[in-house]
């Protein structure tokens, strides 16, 4: 099922017309259509407002609009050990681990001063460091206490991948859903309302985050 068709099945459900259903969310009878049919799609015309306007007036899970799910495919898991659980032979790198990406950063990319902790990792690029999650926004995911890993170097996100990002100097993680007029950064806890980014937000992607530790 297509996001047109569960868009569908929401406006079946509470027995509304195009018209009806179109004036909730601020579109036309024939927009809603051509959503319901599939002629357009999250990229070609359903724009960020409208799915949070879908999402607050009938209390959908936007997980579940978007993809069809409740839940977002996992991170891959990986266990930080000292050195010496690893075979001698395999190659590791201290990555740091720090609480908060410092202002400025990537323009001035000395963490030093912000580092409070070291992981050592196999084949992990340069640059590459973690940080310590704080808040609920992203549970069952990723808890508060959580480590995420984050390579710095991928600045171009996928659909649905996930990323740090500095919105107005404050650091969030979250999922990224491309839409044609911006993106949207997504939480995994559905008490948390997803975030438009669109030309009037300054918003920066740190980079893509490839794993996460869970805090033991």
């Amino acid at each position: 099922m297509n996001i047109g068709k569960r868009i569908k099945k929401i406006r079946k459900s509470h027995n509304f017309t195009l018209e009806e259903f179109g004036d909730k969310i601020g579109l036309s009878p024939s927009a809603v259509r051509g959503i319901e049919e599939g002629l357009r799609g999250i990229k070609k015309g359903i724009g960020s407002e409208t799915i949070i306007r879908i999402c607050k007036n009938f209390k959908v899970d936007p997980n579940w609009l978007l993809f069809g799910e409740k839940r977002s495919k996992a991170l891959p898991i990986i266990v930080a050990s000292p050195k010496s659980e690893y075979d001698i032979s395999t190659k590791l790198t201290p990555v740091p681990v720090i609480n908060e990406v410092p202002a400025g950063y990537p323009a001035y990319p000395d963490i030093d001063d912000h580092i409070s902790a070291f992981v050592y990792l196999p084949k992990i690029s340069k640059d590459t460091f973690g940080l310590y999650v704080s808040g609920k926004s992203m549970e069952p995911e990723i808890a508060d206490g959580d480590i995420v890993i984050v390579n710095p170097g991928i600045k171009e996100l996928k659909k649905r991948e996930l990323g740090v990002f500095r919105i107005h100097n404050e650091t969030t993680i979250k999922r990224c859903v491309p839409i044609k007029d911006g993106y949207i950064l997504q939480p995994t806890n559905p008490r948390y309302e997803p975030i438009l980014i669109h030309d009037d937000i300054e918003c920066i992607i740190i980079g893509k985050v490839i794993y996460k530790i869970i805090k033991c």
